[in-house]
């Protein structure tokens, strides 16, 4: 949602050849150099073989994430780029129309259409769903595009927080509820692209938005600015620190105590990392 509010309107900054270049440097060098980190501690600590090191290995690391599943973010947001290439070329005075229509059709077929089939054991073709760019989340592109250009009225601004609530409590009382029941999780409410998760986002990306600088929001805003920095780099690597962590250490990753509070050190820990990383000739343009 942040990329569909800050990059859509690019063409008004720099042409797309620079659009591409801050792209490949900000996210695909990163995520290339840090998957070659994975797959290298991952080989120091005896997972991989020589005789797996074939075309597929790197196939699969790559651009399946085997190297590190938590990069599987990466992929469609590459793709998303690509589809912002070509949705900026849409006229500004059409955009509202075209855009709003692509909404629609996303929440309807990627969201709400899989929800209630989903409850009939049925599944949506995915040839119907629409726009399916970016394994879906192109929908979430022109939802922060839309939000932060186009003013959300009250009679609907109102509804949709009652919406994003209800959404929000849901996805995490219905998943309790469903799986205590059936003593497995279940995913009928979960997923990014689900009917719960699209409309509480919608909800906190429109109040954040909409919300008057002052107050807690001030110093909200400026905590929130003093770690932005190392956002970036705590997502690259947290995901090996928690593997140590799980893996080394005497951590029962399933234990409430770690889900809250180790949580809360891993991301700390990961900062402080970034932040002495960013300071480093050189190396500091992995960790942007």
């Amino acid at each position: 949602m942040i990329s569909g509010a800050t990059l859509l309107d690019y063409r008004k900054r720099y042409d797309t050849k620079t659009f591409v270049k801050k792209r490949v440097t900000k996210t695909v060098i990163p995520f290339l150099i840090w998957s070659c980190i994975w797959c290298i501690a991952r080989a120091a600590d005896g997972q991989y073989k020589a005789e797996d090191i074939t075309f597929k290995f790197f196939f699969d690391g790559f651009f399946n994430t085997a190297f590190s599943p938590t990069y599987w973010f990466f992929i469609p947001l590459f793709t998303v780029y690509a589809c912002i290439i070509v949705l900026s070329l849409v006229p500004e005075e059409n955009r509202k129309r075209i855009y709003g229509g692509l909404i629609v059709a996303g929440f309807a077929t990627l969201s709400v259409l899989p929800f209630i089939l989903g409850f009939l054991g049925v599944s949506l073709n995915a040839g119907l769903m629409l726009p399916l760019s970016g394994g879906g989340y192109l929908m979430f592109v022109l939802f922060g595009y839309y939000i932060d250009k186009y003013e959300v009225k009250p009679a609907f601004r109102i509804p949709l927080y009652f919406l994003g609530v209800a959404g929000l409590l849901v996805h995490l009382l219905g998943t309790q509820f469903a799986s205590f029941a059936n003593g497995y999780i279940v995913s009928a409410y979960k997923g990014y692209l689900n009917v719960p998760s699209a409309l509480y986002a919608a909800a906190i990306f429109t109040a954040f938005k909409d919300v008057k600088k002052g107050g807690i929001f001030q110093k909200l805003y400026k905590a929130c600015k003093t770690i932005s920095p190392v956002t970036f780099g705590v997502y690259l690597i947290h995901g090996l620190l928690l593997d140590f962590f799980i893996r080394k250490l005497p951590f029962d990753s399933c234990h409430i105590l770690f889900r809250i509070f180790g949580a809360v050190g891993i991301f700390a820990l990961s900062g402080g990392i970034v932040w002495i990383l960013q300071r480093i000739p050189v190396v500091k343009k992995i960790v942007p």
